[in-house]
């Protein structure tokens, strides 16, 4: 659960956090032996999934470009839910498309520090980055992530 929410925090999308949470766990069952027992677990099991959405998040970018080189057509599918799952489905939806709003390196700060409850200093040791870089992507974050949410509903908005 912890692989795939922080999966779907970081793509920001439910269908790719499936994939990369699948592939994220079978990494770290490969490559449990070149663990380092002196880092703390915790950073190295969410490094490893922030480089998988990472890469994921690169290989999307290289086939967008690729497919606007070659004047290819995006097809998009629609996602159908059974009615139990509906209400769970469309705010699952909102989350995403909120996150989805962020820059990558901040939507990561937020994931990490405010949705899965990490330091800082404890993110920014999973993102790779100072902990003054972690705090000032989590305070731009917050502020973008505040005014979607005030224009979305604040406001007398639709979501």
């Amino acid at each position: 659960p912890l692989v795939h929410r922080l999966c779907r925090g970081f793509t920001a999308s439910g269908i790719d956090a499936d994939d990369v949470a699948q592939d994220a766990m079978v990494h770290l069952y490969d490559h449990i032996q070149k663990w380092d027992p002196e880092r703390s677990y915790a950073a190295w099991q969410r490094a490893v999934v922030l480089n998988h959405c990472r890469n994921l998040r690169r290989a999307a970018n290289r086939r967008r470009a690729h497919e606007d080189a070659a004047g290819v057509e995006r097809v998009t599918m629609a996602q159908t839910t059974p009615p139990e799952a509906l209400e769970h489905s469309e705010l699952g939806e909102l989350v995403d498309r909120f996150l989805s709003m962020l820059p990558p390196r901040e939507r990561e700060a937020f994931v990490l520090c405010d949705l899965e409850g990490m330091r800082p200093v404890d993110a920014a040791e999973v993102m790779g980055v100072a902990d003054s870089t972690v705090r000032a992507a989590l305070t731009l974050g917050r502020r973008r992530m505040k005014d979607a949410l005030q224009r979305a509903f604040g406001r007398g908005g639709e979501a």
